[in-house]
């Protein structure tokens, strides 16, 4: 290849690649570049391994934007688009085309053509589009600026993030997760904006897809679990028109049934049962989480249905049902946690009625007196070696100063072993002592307000 052209200030590789084969007479870019070289060029890897003239001075980090979105790695776009402007003008494809982000031609102002509007064929990166014509082999046409975008090409980046993360959402309704791509994966930059745009600023459109996500879920679930998908949306993107209307409790309907699954990430589990991953793993023991070929770990998902259909059927006779919220008190004496509740229902030791409210201990309602019973035989199985000092203070009811002078007299000894943090533990032996002293009055606080 004798004609190498010089690069142009923030020319991408791909659109070197191009100008260098049309310099040199090639019809097509593959008559010189293999498609996995071809993919180097596009995602801005492995340029050490191109022989191609001057293209080493056009290496550019794989990620064109500091812009942080959940659905992939990498901000590049590996599809082709282009502003005809430029190309009419130099030949020239700007370093943004590829930034997913970017939505307009900067220089130009002008949006970017990625389908020809004659064959509505999706552009590829081939030597027709130096020539402003459509890649399609079957059309070839003259490419032509497609109407305006329902956006506005004002956007800034984060906010185009905002709507493609949107986006995702509307078209997966009942999906509560996010599975991570290396690079964007999706065929219309301009379609996925449209798209989360409208959710995010439509008003109509937003209580459509509420709408949906209210009929998916049934009435009688806690809020947390019904409105989790609004919340994922919301927490995620920044303030738009329709925030407080997503932010709004889903409307109660007459749906009953659930739906196929209910996935989240293991994250989001750990916030609505109120967990962490080694109460997550032993619910997949007792098999109220179903095993999958992923072992649960902090990029996993897990699918929380068969907890969701044993809250819709705990309609227990309750007799006097209180809230775990109204009894925190008994859990904390007992050392009782979500996953201790839970199991309780499932072995039928422990009845329960769930009437819906804002979160788990809102919604599942048990007599306080049998909440003792099962509280005192699960308490038995709780015997760590040391437990922190909060630990101590709701297990025996006094305050952190009361312990820490019944410390000082020896009564709650510091770990036998040194630990980092080991003044912040005491001896679990020396706490059943103290609660048993109390529950006995044999225990003097010489100050009953530090109690």
């Amino acid at each position: 290849m004798g004609i190498q052209p010089l690069c142009l200030p923030n020319e991408s590789g791909i659109g070197y690649a191009l100008r260098f084969a049309q310099r040199n007479g090639l019809q097509y870019l593959g008559s010189f570049l293999k498609s996995t070289r071809i993919q180097w060029l596009v995602k801005g890897t492995n340029y050490s391994k191109l022989v191609l003239g001057r293209l080493q001075e056009l290496s550019h980090p794989n990620s064109l934007s500091e812009v942080f979105n959940p659905l992939f790695k990498n901000n590049r776009l590996l599809t082709a688009r282009v502003c005809l402007d430029c190309i009419d003008e130099a030949k020239f494809v700007h370093l943004e085309v590829q930034n997913p982000f970017v939505v307009k031609c900067t220089k130009h102002n002008k949006g970017f053509i990625e389908r020809c509007t004659h064959c509505d064929t999706a552009l590829n990166w081939e030597l027709g589009l130096l020539d402003g014509r459509c890649t399609n082999r079957d059309c070839g046409k003259r490419l032509v600026s497609p109407p305006g975008p329902e956006f506005p090409l004002e956007l800034t980046e984060q906010q185009v993030s905002d709507c493609i993360l949107a986006s995702h959402f509307a078209r997966n309704t009942y999906s509560m997760t996010i599975s991570v791509s290396t690079w964007p994966t999706f065929t219309s930059l301009e379609q996925e904006v449209n798209q989360g745009y409208k959710l995010l600023s439509d008003s109509e459109t937003a209580k459509q897809w509420l709408s949906v996500m209210a009929n998916s879920m049934p009435s009688s679930l806690p809020a947390s679990f019904r409105n989790h998908g609004a919340s994922m949306l919301v927490n995620a993107t920044g303030d738009w028109k329709n925030s407080q209307l997503l932010k709004a409790e889903l409307p109660n309907t007459e749906q009953t049934s659930l739906p196929g699954k209910f996935m989240v990430s293991v994250p989001d589990a750990n916030k609505l049962l109120t967990t962490n991953i080694k109460a997550l793993k032993l619910l997949q023991e007792e098999g109220l989480i179903p095993h999958t070929h992923n072992r649960i770990h902090i990029g996993a998902d897990v699918d929380l249905t068969l907890i969701l259909s044993m809250l819709k059927r705990a309609n227990a006779d309750v007799s006097q049902p209180q809230s775990l919220s109204e009894l925190r008190g008994i859990l904390d004496y007992y050392a009782l946690d979500m996953v201790d509740v839970l199991l309780g229902m499932k072995c039928g030791v422990l009845h329960a009625k769930c009437i819906a409210s804002v979160d788990l201990h809102h919604s599942i309602h048990v007599n306080a007196d049998a909440l003792k019973v099962f509280g005192q035989s699960r308490f038995t199985q709780f015997a760590p070696q040391n437990i922190s000092f909060k630990k101590a203070m709701k297990l025996t009811g006094l305050s952190e100063l009361a312990l820490k002078r019944l410390r000082k007299t020896g009564q709650l000894r510091p770990p036998r072993v040194w630990m980092h943090g080991g003044h912040e533990q005491c001896c679990f032996e020396d706490v059943l002592a103290l609660r048993q002293q109390l529950e006995s009055k044999q225990l003097v606080l010489w100050d009953n307000s530090a109690a």
